[in-house]
């Protein structure tokens, strides 16, 4: 490093106390190519997606510099996540000192090859730096740039993006290796730093750094215009990789305060040109172009308080430029000619003609009317509101009348002999039914209990295939599942891995309900390459009747048939927070799809880049929630009851928010729904859930994963529930007492041998040796208990197979019926 460079070094150093570095003291295996310097100051809401795009770069001998600038967000929380992560991300975190110095202290400590940078809102493609590296290292250049987008999202989550050609000026100069001093138009060329790469002994070795003064913005152009000044061989690549956001609010682009930064910026610069005649005559043409368009640009962004007095600066260094001869007006386009003569020669008609006619244009409208076609709008949106919201409680209030629920018992038989004609009607239009459910070993014991109420509840004349996307599954669950095969019910298990850039994502709060193999949704059109439509379902659930009418739904124009969540209206604030614009939120335990339309429309591929680029929640949902956009149908709240639901809203609220009948009491609720999704934290195979824990417990006994000897208040298989246990406690911090006192845990479920009891006790502090007696004690009980239930149980059973016991059910089978909607 030669003597000038080390002494800027050493002054950015001491300009501002560095706190931590992290990583740094990482050795790669091979030379690192590039070196990618992102600044980063309060962007938490932008963050990981521009993280996510570094760290999944194709070119793989990377450094990631992030030089945190004295956040106060939780920006400094985001880069320590993946420092811990991935070796190549490295962390200077330091005392705010502005832009300049940030990117001056990152490129200092940079060990690359070649530069680049990466402004923290932004995002870029996956290969930009191995193709840029390739083309550097091919053609040894100073620096290469490419093309580059800017992008916004619409009010609908759309991402819109606006092409920008750096060389549009002079295409003929893409794809080649030139020179600035012989090709002066590149100085007309987009100023902007990030959408290339800049060899580090070149930075280095002509002293190009940043203007470090405090506090100020567009530091990058005195940067931007030495590397064109130094430059012996660069390279224009007309293709975009760089994604450059415009709707970034706290963008120093919309800083109306920030009046003479830009003056200050070409301060810089003439200095620089001063230093050296020799670039001086060779460039002060192209230098001063450049300045007073960005004088124009700045006084259309800065507030208006503002304006006047910036423009009689701009006037006086406009005249002080043209008295030292340092203007080619031939340079300018007309406008900006014209533009720039009027300032010089009168800057008051100048100020006139931007700021007052505008103005005066703008608030000449009628905003009498306006105001009164908003008033009206606003009145008819809400009396529609209060009108719907009036007949719903109508509609909610005869459901539960006296009349409505004996007009039930009347007409049971008649509705019996309608659904058994839409059945058949369904059946002669089709009567294969394509099922997918996604599973790795921790979910394959709810996966087969799901596919086992399926098929428990099926017509016997629908044909069902299901495709089970396995994800890392053992052989000894693979032949549970296989055994769920019988006559009009096949099982498909296809073996599928999750994409690398997915492996280690989960829920920001390490809540684990949900695995990360639900990314593999994004994935099903093409694993189900052959099928038109399937019914997705979560392996969390109950299936209570037959799906041909659902799976025969005609969505040929929609991307899925689903159902609304209440998260939509309960919680608007995750709608607000993950930037999704739909006015309902739809739950995607089960789904409808119409892969055909997906497969068109390359729907995996938005989904993908969805959840890799934008802030997310919930592991697959505000992917699809945001991609699948309102290109949905919203059917029945029966195909996919969450079990909280009651727990949240009452019956009425949930009647008018679904615009159909949900039953007031929640096992009638549960009874009626055709899908039970138990998609809460508590799952009825590790917690007591009371009626659900039942029913599960119903279906569990028919799976393969039943329990041959009698259990008592249990049907898991012992090994799967101590599991469960150790989940629990290990994620919940909690010793086996408190397990007990907080889920009141029948302590006959925590083991059933001593064996598995000594595994249980090494893995969890039961907090005293007396505790370890009691369930000594307690597995002595439970023998003799299971012993007394198996003589009640067979007791019960002849009771049951009696002539006395089954004519008395038939003859208070109507009065049952009638007490059961009277009452529920």
């Amino acid at each position: 490093m030669n003597s000038p460079i080390k002494n800027y070094v050493k002054e950015t150093r001491e300009k501002a106390e560095i706190h931590q570095l992290v990583n740094f003291d990482w050795e790669p295996e091979n030379p690192i190519k590039v070196s990618i310097v992102v600044p980063v100051c309060n962007v938490e809401a932008y963050l990981r997606e521009c993280l996510d795009s570094c760290v999944n770069q194709t070119l793989k001998d990377i450094e990631i510099i992030c030089v945190n600038d004295g956040s106060s967000d939780n920006s400094l929380d985001i880069l320590l996540e993946y420092a811990e992560k991935d070796k190549r991300v490295r962390i200077i975190d330091k005392e705010n000192a502005g832009y300049g110095h940030t990117m001056n202290i990152g490129m200092d400590m940079a060990q690359g090859e070649y530069i680049g940078i990466v402004e923290s809102d932004d995002f870029v493609e996956l290969n930009m730096y191995e193709e840029l590296y390739n083309i550097a290292k091919e053609n040894e250049l100073d620096f290469v740039k490419a093309d580059f987008n800017r992008f916004v999202y619409d009010e609908n989550g759309e991402i819109k993006k606006t092409l920008n050609e750096i060389a549009f000026r002079a295409p003929e100069l893409y794809n080649k290796v030139i020179s600035p001093k012989d090709e002066p138009v590149v100085f007309s060329f987009i100023m902007q730093t990030w959408s290339g790469i800049y060899k580090r002994e070149f930075l280095t070795k002509n002293n190009i750094r940043h203007n470090e003064t405090p506090g100020a913005s567009y530091q990058d152009n005195g940067f931007w215009f030495q590397t064109f000044m130094f430059a012996e061989r660069i390279y224009f690549y007309d293709k975009q990789f760089y994604m450059n956001r415009r709707d970034n609010p706290n963008s120093s682009v919309h800083n109306r305060k920030k009046v003479y930064i830009m003056n200050d910026e070409y301060d810089f610069i003439k200095q620089i040109l001063l230093k050296n005649p020799e670039l001086f005559d060779m460039f002060i043409y192209q230098f001063t172009k450049k300045k007073f368009l960005n004088y124009l640009f700045t006084f259309r962004r800065i507030g208006l308080e503002f304006k006047y007095e910036y423009l009689l600066r701009f006037q006086r260094e406009l005249l002080e430029t043209i008295e030292n001869g340092e203007l080619d007006w031939s340079l300018f386009e007309d406008k900006d000619k014209a533009d720039l003569e009027l300032i010089l020669v009168d800057a008051e008609e100048f100020f006139k003609i931007e700021i007052e006619k505008p103005i005066a244009e703008k608030y000449n409208k009628n905003l009498n009317a306006a105001k009164s076609q908003a008033e009206r709008y606003r009145n008819n949106i809400e009396n529609e509101e209060k009108n719907k919201l009036l007949k719903q409680k109508q509609e909610y209030k005869f459901y539960n009348s006296f009349f409505y629920k004996l007009h039930k018992v009347f007409s049971f038989i008649p509705d019996r002999f309608e659904k058994r004609r839409n059945y058949n009607r369904c059946r002669r239009k089709n009567n294969r039914v394509h099922v997918a459910f996604i599973t790795d070993e921790n979910y394959a014991m709810p996966t087969a209990v799901a596919i086992t109420s399926l098929k428990e509840n099926k017509n016997k004349h629908t044909e069902y295939c299901i495709h089970i996307i396995a994800n890392n599954i053992s052989d000894y669950s693979r032949d549970k599942f296989l055994q769920c095969e019988s006559k009009n019910f096949t099982i498909d298990i296809i073996n599928a891995k999750l994409d690398s850039v997915f492996s280690k994502i989960h829920k920001k709060d390490k809540d684990l309900h949900v695995s990360p193999s639900a990314l593999l949704k994004m994935r099903l059109p093409e694993i189900l390459d052959k099928i038109g439509k399937v019914i997705y379902i979560d392996g969390d659930v109950l299936i209570q009747n037959d799906l041909l009418e659902l799976y025969n739904m005609d969505i040929k124009r929609k991307f899925a048939a689903v159902v609304k969540d209440i998260i939509s209206e309960r919680n608007p604030n995750h709608m607000k927070s993950v930037d999704i614009k739909n006015h309902y939120y739809f739950n995607s335990g089960v789904m409808l799809l119409n892969l055909t339309k997906m497969r068109k429309e390359n729907i995996t591929k938005k989904l993908i880049d969805y959840r890799l680029y934008k802030k997310n929640h919930f592991v697959d949902q505000d992917a699809l929630n945001a991609v699948f956009n309102e290109n949905v149908y919203y059917i029945s709240w029966r195909y996919n009851y969450l079990n909280k639901f009651h727990d949240w809203w009452d019956g009425e609220r949930l009647s008018v928010f679904y615009g159909e009948y949900v039953p007031k009491n929640k096992i009638t609720a549960f009874k009626r729904a055709a899908i039970i999704h138990l998609g809460s934290h508590e799952k009825p195979w590790v917690y007591d859930m009371g009626y659900l824990t039942k029913l599960y417990r119903k279906y569990y006994k028919k799976s393969p994963y039943k329990i041959n000897s009698f259990d008592v208040q249990t049907f898991e298989e012992p090994q799967i529930y101590l599991d469960s246990m150790i989940k629990i406690s290990e994620r919940e911090q909690l010793t086996l007492r408190d397990l007990i006192e907080k889920y009141q845990i029948n302590r006959s479920k925590l083991a059933d041998t001593q064996s598995q009891l000594d595994v249980y006790m090494d893995k969890i502090d039961t907090e005293s040796a007396s505790f370890y007696d009691e369930y000594l004690e307690m597995l002595l009980k439970n023998e003799r208990l299971k012993e007394q239930l198996r003589k009640s149980d067979n007791k019960l059973k002849n009771i049951r197979k009696s002539k006395t016991f089954r004519a008395g059910r038939m003859i208070t089978w109507l009065p049952r019926k009638m007490k059961r909607f009277f009452v529920g």
